[in-house]
């Protein structure tokens, strides 16, 4: 404003030296002042900082925790997270024949990998599984197979899941779980629906075939000859 009405001879005076400092510095605070707003308004403060840590600590702990819950609940249920060696999945596709279209559950699924194995070969199979990580695992699994629409993974405790359209049921538990579950199969499944087990036989049941390779264990393939 001074530059603009200013007299002749105006540009060496004091005066406008003044008037153009004042104004240069009147625009340079309210550009500090601004920058230093901005910077303020792009970091956080300390406080919340070590706020945004503590959820994101809080959250890990939590998430963690629950995982290691699951692992040990399922355990403690007869289903330890400990999956079919890859060699021993194509021994069970030998033992258990699955034809087009059988059902085939896997009781306590893991990974899935079993359960992919017996989609590829033709089977509606469906895993069970209730330890978080693995059944995270078996679903990430599934979403890459070329038979997903053949592959369930249901996040399900064995005790209460109806088997009785199974064709063929696959096992690898602890042997302690084994004759709980020998009750529940001989109630629930139909007339020579095929029953492996992985490490460990049943008791009181006589095995139809025995699938033996060295340094590794033993398959067991039994049949239902009664039930409903």
């Amino acid at each position: 404003m001074c530059r603009a009405n200013s007299p002749r001879g105006f540009e060496s005076h004091p005066l406008r030296i003044f008037c153009l400092e004042g104004s240069d510095n009147g625009y340079s605070t309210a550009l500090e002042k601004r920058r230093a707003q901005a910077h303020v308004g792009s970091n956080p403060t300390p406080s919340a900082q070590l706020l945004s840590e503590n959820c994101m600590t809080t959250i890990l702990f939590i998430a963690g925790s629950v995982t290691l819950f699951s692992l040990i609940y399922a355990a403690s249920q007869g289903a330890p997270f400990v999956p079919t060696k890859r060699k021993d999945v194509q021994r069970f596709l030998e033992v258990a024949d699955i034809k087009d279209g059988q059902k085939v559950y896997d009781l306590g699924c893991g990974d899935g990998r079993l359960v992919c194995a017996a989609a590829s070969a033709g089977a509606d199979a469906e895993g069970l599984e209730i330890s978080i990580l693995p059944f995270i695992l078996a679903h990430t699994r599934r979403l890459f197979s070329e038979n997903r629409k053949h592959i369930k993974i249901s996040y399900k405790n064995i005790w209460g899941a109806n088997l009785s359209d199974a064709d063929v049921i696959y096992i690898y538990l602890m042997p302690e779980a084994l004759p709980r579950l020998k009750a529940k199969l001989e109630k629930e499944l139909k007339k020579e629906t095929k029953i492996i087990t992985y490490v460990w036989p049943i008791e009181d049941w006589t095995p139809v075939a025995q699938n033996e390779t060295k340094g590794h264990p033993s398959l067991y393939l039994y049949r239902i000859a009664g039930g409903s």
